[in-house]
């Protein structure tokens, strides 16, 4: 947390370093910005590869290429860090503001996004 300790002095200050704090940090019982930045970056991407998906025409390759590049990643990349989570230590997964609440928050979006897109799969 080098940011953190570097931006900490200026705390309430109206110049640059006090306004990144604010926007980064706010207060320390305020979840931070930077622990959902991944959440913005795997969104991005995700809809990238969807937006590419369903440009195809062709309904059989569509759904093929929807299983191949989202739903089997998604499934395979939630479930370990669901399971992961909950043996690690699972008192810290009701803790909105620990590390372990942001995997295994990420871990469920996956696995959900998976069932989600296996529904539209089979409509």
């Amino acid at each position: 947390y080098f940011i953190f300790n570097y931006l900490l002095p200026y705390q309430g200050q109206n110049n640059v370093n006090g306004i990144i704090y604010y926007f980064l940090y706010n207060s320390n019982d305020v979840i931070p910005f930077p622990h959902y930045f991944s959440y913005i970056l795997i969104g991005t991407i995700i809809g990238e590869v969807i937006f590419e998906v369903f440009r195809i025409e062709n309904q059989i390759e569509r759904k093929i290429l929807l299983k191949k590049k989202i739903t089997v990643p998604a499934l395979m990349l939630g479930v370990p860090l669901v399971i992961i989570c909950v043996i690690l230590d699972p008192q810290l997964l009701l803790e909105r503001t620990s590390f372990i609440w942001i995997v295994f928050a990420m871990g469920i979006n996956l696995i959900l996004l998976s069932v989600f897109l296996g529904f539209e799969d089979f409509k």
